[in-house]
């Protein structure tokens, strides 16, 4: 009788870890959209900006993926048809930061936009996808992170 309560155990702690484990696929867009962007204008001119951000980005342990066009991805934002302005959107690979019941997706976008000569917008979009069984949560908020981000571009273009 024994035994047979030992194998009633085992089998229903392995059906419980097959139903709590799963599988998942992370759906997390290379693309984040502006729910909720961090927008800032600095004076200095784009290309110092860029270089700017993706030290930023390297001191945080983002990893840039691709460097684009925005238009590509925004229909909505003005486009000077001249190319006297100057827009990039950079791209971040997914962070995955694994906690007791499941797993935390991050990533991050930043648009870039020269506005003047020597002004350029950064908007720093970040997302996060936070994946526990049977239930994932989106989170466009980062407050703390990406306010350290922007000071430390700030600090590195001495404005």
């Amino acid at each position: 009788m024994a035994r047979f309560a030992k194998l009633k155990f085992f089998l229903f702690f392995l059906f419980s870890v097959a139903v709590l484990s799963g599988c998942s696929t992370v759906l997390l867009p290379k693309y984040v959209p502006d729910e909720h962007p961090y927008k800032q204008l600095y004076y200095a001119s784009f290309d110092e900006t860029l270089d700017a951000v993706i030290q930023v980005l390297d001191k945080f342990h983002w990893t840039v993926t691709e460097k684009t066009d925005p238009s590509l991805y925004e229909r909505n934002r003005e486009v000077v048809a001249d190319g006297s302005r100057q827009q990039a959107l950079i791209f971040t690979e997914v962070r995955t930061t694994m906690f007791g019941l499941g797993t935390r997706y991050s990533r991050v976008n930043v648009y870039l936009r020269s506005v003047a000569a020597n002004e350029t917008e950064v908007e720093v979009r970040y997302v996060t996808e936070t994946s526990i069984p049977f239930k994932t949560f989106y989170d466009y908020k980062k407050n703390k992170t990406v306010n350290a981000m922007l000071k430390k571009l700030s600090d590195i273009l001495g404005t």
